[in-house]
């Protein structure tokens, strides 16, 4: 008998092996063509394996137990070195929260009323007990005295905005969200640079001490501004906390503005005055264009006094229906 050659049927196989290896790397988790019996309907023979009773839900309960105290973690393997959610604050893992900041990405701080920490919960369930829709701050200039305004710096000197809780910090104001610098008449404006709000307090001392606050500025570059100057009744800013952050009932906004009764340098009885507003967090930035426009949406809670300066605001919800 003649030899049969057996190159076609090896190429033959060696193709549809090919294909089976291409298809089950792709979906290696894909029982419905890997072990299906010829069917191509996933096995439910009664091993129940995969047997959910028909909701395809995974029903297992979520840990959100607090790592140990002092558990060490980094902010690169927090996901695997803080159990039940917790973030990390460089060193160790948070045993509570305060807020949102405190966990992991994904996860909200849940606060029961009266509580003053909480625990991480996996998921955004929305405001956390406690918390309220308003998550901007505006200021508005309101100084108009030739004073205030003829000078280098004309206007409030707008230099952080903070929120604390419980006598600490939660966060400072890190985003300008929307700006229109007043008219200052004609005085030469040195401080021209509105992201300078951003940030903490860098301009001026962190206490009422006398200390001398950086006040005259270069005239050129922005490099070295570190406050912002309004100018008068037509300026206005509005500032957004890290990660959207929404109020509660009983936080301190405070603006830090450069005045003479915190900065000894800074002359005395400067009219540089301001008003406080806040906003919810689904405003349209889009239809700010003067101060007037602000002043129609955003909610008034406060003002500076006469000459300025630090001014802190408790925030009261209730005010703002």
């Amino acid at each position: 008998m003649r030899a049969i050659s057996l190159l076609p049927a090896l190429f033959l196989f060696t193709a549809c092996s090919e294909t089976v290896s291409v298809r089950n790397n792709r979906n290696e988790d894909d029982t419905a063509l890997s072990d299906a019996g010829g069917s191509g309907a996933s096995d439910t023979g009664g091993s129940g394996a995969s047997d959910t009773g028909g909701s395809g839900a995974d029903t297992t309960p979520i840990d959100t137990t607090p790592p140990a105290a002092n558990t060490p973690c980094t902010v690169d393997t927090v996901a695997t070195d803080c159990s039940g959610g917790y973030g990390c604050d460089g060193t160790v893992c948070y045993v509570e929260c305060r807020d949102a900041l405190d966990c992991q990405e994904g996860s909200t701080c849940v606060v029961p009323d009266g509580a003053r920490y909480g625990a991480c919960q996996p998921g955004e369930t929305g405001p956390a007990p406690g918390e309220t829709d308003y998550a901007f701050v505006a200021i508005l200039s309101t100084a108009s005295s030739q004073t205030s305004l003829l000078n280098r710096h004309p206007g409030p000197d707008i230099d952080a905005v903070e929120i604390r809780r419980d006598g600490a910090t939660l966060a400072f104001a890190e985003i300008v969200q929307g700006q229109r610098r007043g008219a200052y008449l004609g005085s030469e404006n040195a401080t021209l640079d509105f992201s300078s709000i951003t940030g903490a307090a860098d301009s001026m001392p962190t206490d009422a001490a006398g200390q001398d606050c950086v006040v005259d500025q270069p005239a050129t570059g922005t490099a070295f501004q570190t406050y912002w100057s309004m100018g008068d009744a037509g300026g206005w800013a509005i500032v957004s906390f890290p990660n959207d952050y929404r109020f509660r009932a009983g936080d301190e906004l405070k603006v830090w503005e450069l005045g003479p009764t915190w900065c000894a340098n800074e002359p005395a009885g400067a009219n540089d005055s301001y008003d406080v507003l806040v906003a919810k967090f689904d405003i349209s930035f889009s239809s700010f264009r003067s101060a007037d426009s602000v002043r129609a949406v955003f909610c008034p809670i406060g003002a500076s006094g006469p000459d300025g300066d630090v001014t802190t605001i408790t925030f009261d919800p209730a005010s703002c229906p």
